[in-house]
């Protein structure tokens, strides 16, 4: 079996750069980038080949790669991973927790590899990101869509089907351009895999974002939310989300040279409902008005139930994902989980609000 380590490929500022991006509170040196290369799917008849490692000691990344060069040498690969696990705390994977970590521990079983394999803490970057696929526009979520997402190059042609024959053909003979094809596609793959943390890096900016100031203005059927934050976002994005069970269409928009998060929102132009928390209070008159009881008790007198303790409010709303203090939700009916906010009154609202009530605003309307 070959090992291959070498000082990973970055610039200084590339390297802090996904330093800073690691999970908070997570020492740099117990955490590692890892992926395997088999020969086919079944975990108990097919074989693991190679295993590829991204890893920093103290502040200095490495790669590392542990090559087969026969089946035969499967069982001091796995040997070699139970030794190498015993220095982390946080696998960094993708699919691993579907493909990767069950194939492995099938193949110790099926070897009959002695030793422990160390509790570790998964970070599976495909099951976290497959929810978001659709808002950052992601006809699919595999490994190569991402990194062109982002604008990750690739010399690597070939797909790990593709690279079984070739491993099988370098096994009867050594040949040093098949081991050159074989070490190439798993060393891009984890060579890329800390640059996936940017999207989790996206997400958790936009969840923390320290909104200084919001600015509202239509733009014919639709209202655009353009709020000022404190700091650039890390990505340039145009995603949209769905809110409202899913029945309202919301444009996202981020660029990194600007501390700025638009959205786009439809408005509603209609007659809704106001409905009045504390409709116990309330009778209902023949006409349908309203009558508090503290005013008297009315010759015909009904008893307010939530239903018709409501007041129309006629206006341009704008959907909204839940309320917000000092704001009155209104609905269509009172069955109607959907929430709207009238544009005047959210207009008069804004001005008096200090940061935290703006990233309120925000929080509610984000995918994440």
């Amino acid at each position: 079996m070959k090992v291959i380590k070498e000082l990973a490929p970055l610039s200084p500022q590339q390297n802090e750069a996904l330093l800073a991006m690691l999970p908070a509170h997570v020492n740099p040196e117990k955490i590692v980038f890892w992926d395997i290369e088999t020969t086919g799917f079944s975990r108990r008849y097919d074989s693991i080949y190679l295993m590829g490692y991204f890893y920093w000691e103290g502040r200095t990344p490495y790669l590392e790669q542990h090559l087969c060069s026969s089946t035969a040498e499967e069982i001091g690969l796995l040997e070699n991973f139970l030794q190498k696990m015993d220095d982390f705390e946080v696998l960094v994977s993708f699919n691993g927790d579907t493909f990767d970590i069950p194939f492995v521990q099938e193949r110790l079983k099926q070897m009959r590899v002695r030793g422990h394999l160390s509790e570790f803490r998964s970070m599976d970057l495909y099951k976290m990101y497959r929810p978001y696929a659709s808002f950052f526009g992601w006809t699919n979520c595999k490994l190569k869509s991402i990194e062109c997402f982002l604008n990750l190059e690739r010399r690597d042609t070939m797909d790990g089907g593709e690279l079984i024959e070739v491993f099988y053909e370098y096994s009867r003979t050594d040949d040093p351009g098949l081991q050159k094809t074989l070490l190439l596609h798993n060393y891009e793959d984890i060579l890329n895999l800390p640059y996936l943390l940017k999207i989790q890096h996206y997400m958790d900016f936009l969840k923390s974002a320290a909104v200084t100031g919001l600015q509202v203005r239509p733009q014919g059927q639709k209202m655009i939310l353009d709020f000022t934050l404190s700091q650039n976002p890390p990505l340039s994005i145009q995603g949209q989300f769905l809110i409202h069970k899913k029945s309202v269409p919301v444009d996202l928009r981020t660029d990194c040279q600007k501390p700025h998060i638009e959205l786009s929102v439809p408005i509603r132009t209609d007659t809704l409902r106001y409905y009045l928390p504390n409709y116990k209070e309330y009778y209902v008159l023949p006409s349908g008005q309203l009558m508090h009881k503290s005013l008297g008790t009315p010759p015909q007198k009904k008893a307010a139930t939530k239903a018709d303790c409501f007041l129309p409010r006629t206006g341009t709303f704008l959907p909204a994902a839940g309320e917000l203090e000092g704001l009155h939700p209104v609905r269509t009916d009172s069955r109607d989980k959907s929430i709207y906010l009238e544009i005047e009154e959210l207009q008069r609202w804004l001005p008096q609000q200090e940061e935290a009530a703006l990233q309120q605003f925000l929080q509610q309307y984000l995918p994440f």
